[in-house]
Formats: structure tokens, C-alpha cells, sequence
């Protein structure tokens, strides 16, 4: 594609990050200080990365994974660069 350093292919994700004042036991629990949300996923953590490095990055991801059948379909609707 033109413009682009790099096309990653991969899972993107939604990480839940969870801050808690300690660790439970196995079977305990605790309570949740502070909840967030990002984004994660292979993909997406690689092309963030890669981003971050300078690199102009495009991201195909999807969640659950992506088959060949589904990587080839999103390609061919990219136009030709």
C-alpha cells in the first residue's frame, strides 16, 4: 500500500487492567482500586510499536483470529497503490 513502512496482520484486543492493593490467595479476592480498558492484542501492540518507532504502520486485526479466508477478503478490498 502506498505510504505505508509496514501492514501488520494480527488479533487486536481490549486488555481489562485491574489495580488492587495486593494479590489474593488462590480462591480470595480483593478489592478493585482502579479499572481500565486498552488496547491490546498481538497486532495491535506490534503495530503501536512499530508506530512508535517512526514507522508508518496499517493495522488489518480482528477478533476471534483471523483465517486466511478473512485476511484475503479485508486484502482485496484495499485499493491496488
Amino acid at each position: 500500500m502506498a505510504g505505508l513502512d509496514v501492514m501488520v496482520v494480527g488479533q487486536v484486543a481490549r486488555d481489562l487492567v485491574l489495580l488492587v492493593d495486593e494479590v489474593p490467595e488462590a480462591g480470595g479476592t480483593a478489592p478493585v482500586r482502579r479499572r481500565r480498558e486498552l488496547l491490546g492484542g498481538k497486532g495491535a501492540n506490534q503495530a503501536v510499536g512499530l508506530a512508535q518507532l517512526g514507522a508508518a504502520v496499517g493495522l488489518l486485526g480482528g477478533r476471534p483470529a483471523l483465517t486466511p479466508e478473512v485476511i484475503r477478503a479485508q486484502l482485496d478490498r484495499i485499493p491496488a497503490g
